[in-house]
């Protein structure tokens, strides 16, 4: 196995290379608006060379991170694949090895690296190879509506018993439509969402820049930022991904949340994206957390993991209580 740094050349044998296991980037946009366009800086791609044929890839994207006023760098490991001829060998241990040695334009000797694995071999590599596991994430969900329960033809009759149930339901989790919270999708201009975060933990820097790039123009997913407003004063955001029936808040701020502004977000969601379910993912805030829960939010199965290093050299305390990760400071 041979690694070595990927050229522009390389770009569309990469895609082809993911198109062929069904990985990571499917398309050359997909690609070049991953690695290109990243606020925070341009990747650093490698390609794993046997016999002089590419058979493998991985990337490391650079990330910004806020906290107590200071700016880090941090470094994330993306897309890492090697073809079936050489795994099983310890090959994705060594991989990773030599990704922690590399240094992108950026980046500096005061970068600390990070991945989110999800999947077992790629878990295990991690955790054979020093990589430390910060945080494991899990996900609530609520059913707005009796469908994804009773897709099948032969219980059609049920699903039309449960609509009345479920309708009065579905008005006790949204609450009273008479609300001082309002929500609007964002539009684009200049937003300050950074003082959404808390300065005492350490978060993911939300530059409209980053907003965009990671949201807006999204090639991938369908993602919108929702700003809650009470009052007229903006009280918050969340980021809603719709993934087909299902909208997932991804992330969530709010400046002192309630109950209401919760309520408000569904409704918002149920009316305008006529969402079966509705799932908050990796909150992060124990506060809003209980506030779901409270409304009769079911915790799913954990979906992911974040693994880090080098977090002496950056400065970072090793402590989950004290970093405040959202699905946004993936590349899921």
């Amino acid at each position: 196995m041979d690694i070595q740094k990927a050229t522009i050349d390389d770009s569309q044998a990469i895609v082809d290379l993911f198109k062929r296991y069904k990985f990571a980037l499917q398309s050359r946009e997909w690609f070049d608006w991953k690695y290109n366009t990243n606020p925070a800086g341009k990747s650093l791609r490698f390609k794993v060379l046997s016999e002089g044929r590419i058979v493998g890839a991985v990337a490391i994207i650079p990330q910004r991170f806020i906290w107590r006023g200071r700016e880090i760098i941090g470094l994330q490991t993306v897309d890492g694949l090697l073809g079936k001829e050489l795994r099983g060998k310890g090959n994705f241990s060594r991989l990773m090895h030599f990704l922690a040695a590399q240094q992108p334009a950026g980046g500096s000797g005061a970068s600390f690296f990070l991945s989110f694995p999800s999947i077992p071999a790629s878990i295990q590599a991690h955790e054979s190879s020093g990589w430390d596991k910060l945080a494991s994430f899990s996900m609530v969900m609520c059913l707005l509506t009796p469908r994804l329960l009773m897709k099948k033809a032969d219980v059609a009759l049920m699903r039309r018993a449960l609509e009345v149930p479920w309708a009065a339901y579905r008005r006790w989790v949204m609450g009273p439509e008479a609300s001082p919270v309002k929500i609007h999708r964002w539009n684009g201009s200049d937003a300050d969402f950074n003082s959404f975060i808390d300065v005492e933990r350490i978060s993911g820097e939300r530059s409209t820049s980053f907003m965009k790039w990671r949201v807006e123009h999204n090639p991938r997913d369908d993602m919108h930022v929702l700003m809650l407003y009470e009052r007229e004063i903006w009280k918050g955001y969340a980021v809603a991904k719709i993934a087909g029936c299902t909208t997932k808040i991804v992330e969530l701020r709010l400046r002192d949340p309630r109950r209401r502004h919760i309520q408000a977000l569904v409704r918002y969601i149920y009316a305008h994206y006529r969402s079966d379910a509705i799932a908050f993912w990796s909150l992060g805030r124990s506060q809003v957390d209980g506030l779901i829960r409270g409304m009769g939010f079911v915790r799913r199965n954990l979906s992911g993991h974040c693994f880090v290093q080098h977090l002496h050299r950056a400065g970072l305390p090793a402590d989950p209580a004290e970093w405040d990760l959202t699905y946004l400071d993936s590349d899921w």
